[in-house]
């Protein structure tokens, strides 16, 4: 009885498994139905939204026509960054270890900043105040934006963001602005920060911040101006509404007219090859000035040059000339050994003057702490451009870098320091005597003469600096970006021990109960105590210092050298699934994205992406929607811009309304069959169960005759339970779709289809 039991009821689970297996790859597939209608998406017409005060102003001299970006395929550059291997398990726990302490001091100065100095430029912490030197816009905050998201700190990110987005860029702390300053920390700032988590909010407030700057711009020959008188331009009225990243090109016009006058000039120059530090704009005169310097005021003309060129995809050429042609002369020219106590072979970038005659060349022998960025700049040339001369000085200047902090008073490196250049025919053996000569040489008329034995122990100069000409240390980044391209480009495990003592010596120096301070005199105060202690912590501090010595002790690929974004019009084909309901259902569609590394939940920051067009669109799954994670009084709007990089491109307003949580096509197919499946299941077994208890009920010993087995032959097959075969009878089901291919030009690659967003 048993057996016949296991035999006749085995089926049944076998059958659920079944029923279920199909049921789940039912839900998973479209099912075959006919074609909607190719639906072609239409620009609105713009919508002045009146968010900016300064995108409406009056424009005194108008451009006539304006400068797009350059069109094609980007050119496939050559990688940068190097394969790293393996790790082994106690280099990943000491590489962690270093990384958690960055973090650390980060999060105190955050915290502090939070605290005592909440929307001020900058934190006073000495005093527990906060100070505002760049307009009273929040400068830390806003540039310290996108280390929050590096170092995955996403709640203090998006509680900073929801303030950014809301500082009133109309009013001022200062009389003037400073187009530099406000470009680097708050235009760079709020850009990473929408880069990096495609928060669209931050983007429409670069926008914002970039038409303010465009101010600069409105001059008679459209070159700008450095400052620009705040009151005067703030009493201007409103004109046209805000641009798109990609539609409008007043921006990239902008600079593509600079760039061309520098390139015009650039053989024009007292010092053929490169600029001076000071020109002229309003005259159109870039050759007038005789001083020349990778340094202050002229370093982040030539760091953007190859910069510049990845970012456009390799298509402007001019950039690799103006690159190349600048550091062939400056490696000439500017670039010394300097004479050491232990004949390190490092090379530092100095100063030259030129003359209105035929003089020679004066070079001043002076390294600036902002010259530390030219080993980056050298790497990622060397890289880009096959240049393997310049990817050895890049190591050399990076020594020189790390050699100066090594040596400096208290490990740190002075702001300007002066040092003794090596002979021309290649000597640099020390010289204790050339040292000393060098130092009475830089003593002023006038002075009482002493010696350099006195004035070494008086300015407290280590052995190597002639001179410390600014002797602060303001928590400056260049020294440690370029520690860390060096480590990403060559994967030097001695740029990692570089890194690791720099960061304890600035620790040690700076440090105080609320964060971190700049020093006045790193030579200064006791020996064996702390150095004087400014009441100030600039912004760079939290948005590029620390977040080097973040990023060195982390691994390779956050924020690999070699995923560089293109900003201009690419195109890419994507293959994605559209419920048929749905497309019917709306004329309007944009993609949504999440960024790289950013795990998707219903609160993840997304980006829209511009509209497209449908091509052999056919029903398929659907997805469920973001939203953005930054909040507003006011209903989230999208824009989105044409393809287009035209000057004339349009733009429009899309709601961006997370789309109903409704199952797809296929879904409701599969729970339809599976659930006719079950209930089949359910009747037969029923009708098998019934008709076992009654044949149970007659007598077991009776003869079977042939009339018998003709006139109940249910009852013969029950006695026969090896011939019982139960028919089981096939659903009906249905033919499946291919699915459906979109094409699509997208502003911006790299992000990860998550949900398609419509407006009905």
């Amino acid at each position: 009885m048993m057996l016949m039991l296991t035999r006749r009821w085995i089926f049944l689970p076998l059958a659920a498994v079944a029923s279920i297996w199909l049921l789940y790859h039912l839900s998973h597939y479209p099912f075959n139905r006919q074609a909607a209608p190719v639906v072609e998406y239409t620009l609105p017409p713009k919508v002045d939204t009146g968010r900016s005060p300064w995108n409406n102003r009056p424009i005194n001299y108008p451009l006539t026509h304006l400068v797009s970006l350059p069109h094609g395929k980007p050119k496939r550059l050559p990688s940068i960054q190097h394969q790293f291997p393996s790790e082994s398990a106690q280099d990943k726990k000491t590489r962690l270890e270093r990384q958690q302490v960055v973090k650390d001091t980060f999060i105190k100065c955050w915290r502090s900043y939070r605290t005592h100095a909440w929307m001020r430029d900058e934190l006073s912490l000495l005093s527990g105040n906060g100070r505002d030197a760049f307009g009273g816009w929040a400068a830390t905050l806003v540039d310290a934006l996108d280390t929050l998201w590096v170092m995955e700190l996403k709640d203090e990110f998006y509680e900073a963001a929801e303030a950014a987005v809301k500082i009133d860029f109309s009013r001022s702390t200062d009389a003037t602005v400073n187009i530099f300053e406000t470009t680097i920390r708050y235009l760079g700032g709020f850009l990473a920060a929408y880069d990096l988590s495609g928060e669209r909010k931050l983007l429409e407030k670069a926008v914002d911040v970039g038409e303010m700057l465009l101010i600069a711009f409105d001059t008679p020959n459209h070159l700008p101006v450095t400052r620009w008188d705040w009151k005067q331009a703030a009493d201007g009225k409103h004109q046209e509404a805000p641009s798109q990243l990609t539609g409008d090109m007043r921006w990239y016009d902008a600079i593509s007219r600079i760039t061309d006058l520098f390139d015009s000039q650039q053989n024009r120059t007292k010092l053929p090859g490169m600029w001076p530090v000071v020109v002229d704009p309003k005259a159109e005169d870039l050759t007038g000035d005789t001083g020349f310097t990778l340094g202050g005021m002229s370093d982040s003309l030539y760091e953007y040059f190859p910069k510049e060129y990845a970012l456009l995809g390799g298509l402007s050429p001019v950039y690799q000339k103006l690159y190349q042609d600048s550091m062939s002369v400056a490696t000439e020219k500017l670039f010394f050994r300097p004479l050491t106590p232990d004949n390190a072979d490092i090379i530092m970038s100095g100063d030259v003057r030129a003359s209105d005659d035929d003089k020679p060349l004066v070079i001043e022998p002076k390294a600036q702490h902002l010259t530390c960025f030219v080993g980056g700049m050298l790497a990622l040339g060397g890289r880009l451009f096959s240049n393997n001369e310049h990817l050895a000085m890049a190591h050399k200047i990076t020594k020189g870098c790390i050699w100066a902090y090594k040596n400096g008073p208290r490990h740190l490196m002075p702001e300007i320091a002066h040092f003794v250049p090596c002979a021309s025919n290649g000597d640099c053996s020390w010289s204790r005597d050339q040292w000393t000569a060098a130092i009475r040489e830089r003593q002023k008329e006038g002075e009482k003469v002493i010696s350099a034995d006195e004035i070494i122990q008086e300015k407290r100069l280590p052995e190597g600096f002639v001179e410390m000409d600014d002797r602060r240390y303001i928590l400056r980044p260049e020294a440690i970006e370029s520690v860390f391209i060096m480590y990403r480009i060559t994967g030097e495990v001695s740029y990692l021990d570089a890194a690791w003592e720099m960061f304890n010596a600035i620790q040690a120096a700076t440090e105080t109960s609320y964060a971190n301070a700049a020093i006045s005199d790193i030579a200064g105060g006791p020996a064996d105590g702390l150095p004087p202690q400014d009441d100030r912590m600039e912004s760079f501090w939290l948005a590029e210092t620390l977040k080097y010595f973040y990023l060195i002790f982390s691994e390779p690929e956050l924020i690999s050298l070699d995923k560089v974004q293109v900003n201009q019009s690419t195109e890419s084909i994507w293959r994605v699934q559209v419920p048929e309901v749905e497309l019917t259902a709306s004329q309007y569609w944009v993609f949504r994205f999440l960024p790289s590394r950013t795990t998707f939940s219903e609160t993840a920051a997304s980006i829209s992406s511009p509209g497209f067009r449908i091509i052999n669109s056919t029903a398929a799954r659907s997805a469920s929607s973001t939203s953005s994670a930054i909040s507003s009084s006011t209903s989230l709007q999208t824009q989105v811009s044409s393809v287009s990089a035209s000057p004339t491109a349009t733009t429009t307003t899309i709601a961006q309304e997370p789309a109903p949580e409704t199952l797809s096509a296929g879904a409701t197919a599969g729970i339809a069959v599976g659930a006719a499946i079950v209930a089949i299941l359910l009747v037969v077994s029923g009708w098998i169960l019934a008709r076992r208890r009654k044949t149970s009920r007659l007598p077991q010993s009776l003869p079977v005759s042939d009339h018998d087995a003709r006139t109940y032959p249910e009852v013969v097959s029950a006695s026969k339970a090896d011939n019982l075969r139960i028919p089981r009878s096939a659903s009906g089901g249905g033919t499946l779709l291919q699915p459906s291919e979109l094409g699509t030009r997208l502003v911006k690659a790299g992000g990860f289809v998550r949900s398609l967003g419509k407006k009905s």
